[in-house]
């Protein structure tokens, strides 16, 4: 759904500040090439491999 005014993009920006939370990652290509070339050839966004990674990190590495 389109946002059509400045009343909906608040509202959408509100409900993103307070239901969500960004954190980035920066990978060098250079030397961590690694991580770059896995996250290129991924067939989706890199944002859902990493969650994938960490959902199944945490699955193997249950907090203390």
């Amino acid at each position: 759904m389109p946002i059509e005014s400045k009343k909906q993009s608040k509202a959408k920006s509100d409900w993103m500040r307070d239901n969500s939370k960004v954190y980035g990652v920066r990978v060098m290509i250079n030397t961590e090439r690694d991580l770059y070339d896995f996250l290129q050839r991924q067939t989706v966004p890199a944002a859902t491999v990493i969650k994938q990674a960490l959902r199944e990190y945490m699955t193997n590495h249950p907090a203390e």
